[in-house]
């Protein structure tokens, strides 16, 4: 792979943008893993038991409803799941194949391959500027799941 150049890791929460925080990113990432796998697992695989190369790890910040959902989604299509929140949900997630980190830290650690941001809109700015960038490979797509988009998006353009 000579000639190609690697991403610097991004330090501060304003260079997400340069470092492919992009949504678009996200699902067409999904799309080749999806394509290079054999067929889909059943729903019962949980996300410990993932064991296709081809498979995400894909990190949630924010693993309240919507980030449940979200996580349900992700482990249908085979991907493991990571999880991170305020609140406690270490048994829910035991009880769903899902690896729950105590802190932000701890998740980026893991150097998942896509993270999601899932936190309430009052708390985005905050959880965005808390992820540890320089833990994360330079190639972690880093997404928000926000309805409303204008403000997540001027705050990962900044």
């Amino acid at each position: 792979q000579a000639g190609r150049r690697r991403r610097q890791a991004p330090e501060r929460c304003h260079d997400l943008h340069r470092a492919g925080a992009t949504r678009a990113g996200v699902a067409a990432r999904l799309l080749v893993a999806r394509r290079r796998r054999s067929p889909a697992p059943s729903p019962s695989v949980s996300s410990t038991d993932v064991q296709d190369p081809a498979a995400l790890r894909v990190g949630i910040i924010g693993f309240g409803n919507f980030g449940q959902f979200i996580a349900r989604g992700i482990q249908r299509q085979g991907h493991a799941v990571l999880a991170t929140s305020r609140s406690d949900y270490s048994d829910y997630c035991s009880a769903h194949g899902i690896r729950f980190f105590r802190s932000l830290e701890a998740l980026c650690e893991e150097q998942p391959d896509v993270l999601l941001v899932c936190s309430s809109i009052l708390s985005t700015e905050s959880v965005v500027c808390a992820i540890p960038l320089a833990k994360l490979r330079p190639d972690t797509i880093v997404a928000d799941v926000l309805s409303v988009k204008q403000f997540p998006r001027n705050l990962l353009l900044e």
